[in-house]
């Protein structure tokens, strides 16, 4: 494994012109074997940029939560190793390595038609084995919301309005001087209710949160003052260091489903943006 740990780290040496092309040679089974493993953590890192940009799961919108880099069905691992290399069924085949790492780095480009940042709740459920697949790429939201059909989705993907959108309506509003540093949000997610998971963090400041109703355009804005009482009762997803937070749409009182806490004491205002 040294050996092929010294052609893949991105960086060859090119300086001893004896060392030949890196190849591979053998089965099907023993090319899985052992450059599965490498092409996995070559996934890894080829979307890590663009799951910073991203920074919230592109089904959900939920942020601040651990994100996974997904390939879109169809357009998996496996399936586009297959894509790049004939593999001979009866025995052995050869691969030159290089070539080979170029073409699946290629097959990632644009990266948008091939991986699609979730949350983990929704990868789990996008990558479920009860989910049926088809000989074609299965969107996540063809997967994850299964009755809706496209131009419906379409709809409500163009009535979600952005954080950054939301943060500019507030301050503008309630004349507040708001920033994604201390500000978290949610819109409805694929469960039907808001999910907001903190930073621990969060607390040595005072933290907004904001609920966004994308079906009735109303948000709805709290503020829970620096270190209070109330971060003492809050559920803490220890895994992750943050706050979970949920919240029913159609409660009025705001009451926190997780520890029961009613919300009332920190309600700002409610936007109105239609």
């Amino acid at each position: 494994m040294n050996f092929f740990r010294n052609f893949f780290n991105g960086k060859r040496n090119t300086e001893n012109s004896n060392i030949k092309t890196p190849k591979f040679i053998g089965s099907e089974d023993d090319f899985t074997k052992f450059i599965g493993p490498y092409s996995r953590n070559l996934v890894q890192r080829i979307p890590k940029q663009y799951k910073n940009t991203k920074g919230r799961c592109e089904h959900c919108d939920i942020e601040n939560v651990q994100l996974d880099a997904a390939h879109i069905r169809g357009k998996e691992r496996k399936e586009i190793i297959k894509s790049i290399i004939k593999f001979n069924t009866n025995g052995s085949f050869e691969v030159n390595l290089n070539e080979f790492e170029q073409e699946f780095i290629k097959e990632h480009d644009p990266i948008e038609n091939v991986i699609k940042i979730l949350c983990q709740d929704c990868h789990n459920k996008y990558d479920s084995p009860n989910t049926k697949i088809v000989n074609k790429p299965i969107s996540v939201e063809e997967i994850l919301t299964p009755n809706k059909t496209k131009e419906v989705i379409m709809k409500d993907k163009s009535s979600i309005i952005t954080k950054d959108s939301a943060i500019k309506i507030i301050n503008e509003k309630l004349t507040l001087t708001l920033n994604s540093n201390k500000t978290n949000w949610s819109n409805i997610n694929a469960n039907g209710v808001w999910s907001i998971e903190p930073n621990l963090q969060r607390q040595n400041h005072d933290l907004y949160l904001i609920l966004n109703n994308n079906r009735t355009k109303k948000m709805h804005v709290f503020k829970i003052p620096e270190k209070h009482e109330v971060y003492k009762k809050l559920y803490i997803r220890n895994d992750k260091s943050v706050f979970r937070l949920l919240f029913n749409i159609d409660d009025n009182v705001f009451v926190e489903t997780l520890k029961g806490i009613n919300f009332k004491d920190y309600y700002v205002d409610t936007i109105n943006y239609s």
